[in-house]
């Protein structure tokens, strides 16, 4: 199965996470972060699950396979998933089925103990999504992010946030002054 390749690398963001109060993920596509998190971080009060599931911002971030072919109507049914579980299990988590840009206005300015983004790895795409959500994270908090073997990661987090530390060539992670 696609996307289930990342164990060790979400159990790393999820220790970074112990004993944030409010965190968000930027990015949930299928929730395995999402549920990890929710599931192992007890002392999350809020949890901000940000993701448009929508085709038309996923085009360069997953494969057509990975829907089973279904497009649109399989990112819809993802989504519908996704919300039914966080109702029955997680009354702490709030989902915002936007754009990251979007969703940023929708969060208020050091909130957040942890930031994570996962979302569209195309280079525009990171750099705002460091730039609506690097303000949303507390003075000696964190925002995090996946995948910074992949080129626009890389350049928008080195262009960004200089003194990221880089973990195994894929997780960066800045802690906020």
């Amino acid at each position: 199965m696609i996307f289930m390749e990342k164990p060790e690398y979400r159990e790393r963001v999820v220790e970074l996470s112990k004993g944030a109060e409010s965190m968000a993920e930027i990015g949930v596509w299928m929730g395995y972060m999402s549920w990890m998190v929710l599931d192992q971080v007890e002392t999350l009060r809020d949890y901000m699950m940000v993701d448009p599931w929508s085709m038309t911002y996923a085009k360069n971030a997953i494969k057509e396979d990975a829907l089973g072919g279904r497009g649109q109507e399989g990112l819809d049914t993802l989504f519908r998933k996704i919300s039914n579980r966080c109702q029955a299990r997680h009354p702490n988590a709030r989902i915002y089925r936007m754009t990251s840009e979007d969703a940023s206005h929708h969060a208020e300015d050091n909130y957040f103990d942890h930031v994570h983004i996962d979302a569209n790895h195309a280079y525009d795409y990171v750099k705002v999504d460091i730039e609506k959500w690097l303000p949303k994270v507390k003075s000696g908090g964190l925002l995090t992010g996946d995948d910074y073997n992949q080129a626009g990661v890389r350049q928008a987090v080195d262009e960004l946030l200089p003194g990221a530390k880089i973990e195994k060539n894929r997780l960066w992670i800045y802690e906020t002054p």
